[in-house]
């Protein structure tokens, strides 16, 4: 990530909108994170028809060979940071210079939902994807969507350890 950053300009803070926030987008960025994650579990429990209990009992024994400590570290703090700066900082700025608003969006966000490979959640990461490049565009700050991205794995990793 770094040598992309060189190549494209060199400034990593202009690279990356990594810009401090004011702390009504830091409240918008917590709401966000919050409803987003309850509209993604309602939008997979109805269109999927998912079995919670069996979903969260799945997930338990995948993680069970791992520190609940390290498991925290690398679904709630690493993925969304290096998600975000690469996704909303780096991909969606850089199409930003080239492209306009819409089209850097829409790409953005398709390559969000696409790496994640969920089809079930293809749907919800898509709409997310835009989500967060339209907090990252109007606060001009990768740090709200980061913000909402970690509300909602922090509250996705307590719902599954449960």
């Amino acid at each position: 990530m770094l040598l992309l950053i060189i190549r494209l300009g060199g400034n990593m803070t202009d690279t990356l909108l990594l810009y401090a926030i004011k702390f009504y987008w830091f409240m918008l960025a917590v709401l966000v994170g919050v409803i987003y994650w309850y509209i993604d579990h309602w939008l997979v429990d109805q269109i999927f028809n998912t079995n919670n209990s069996e979903s969260i009992q799945s997930w338990q024994q995948a993680n069970s060979n791992y520190h609940f400590f390290s498991v925290f570290i690398s679904s709630v703090i690493m993925a969304p940071v290096f998600e975000e700066l690469f996704f909303r900082g780096l991909i969606f700025r850089s199409l930003l210079k080239q492209f306009n608003c819409i089209f850097a969006t829409i790409v953005s966000a398709l390559l969000f939902a696409l790496i994640h490979w969920s089809w079930p959640e293809f749907f919800s990461l898509f709409l997310v994807g835009l989500i967060y490049a339209v907090l990252a565009y109007k606060s001009n700050s990768v740090m709200t969507p980061l913000i909402a991205h970690l509300v909602h794995n922090l509250m996705t990793y307590f719902y599954y350890i449960q």
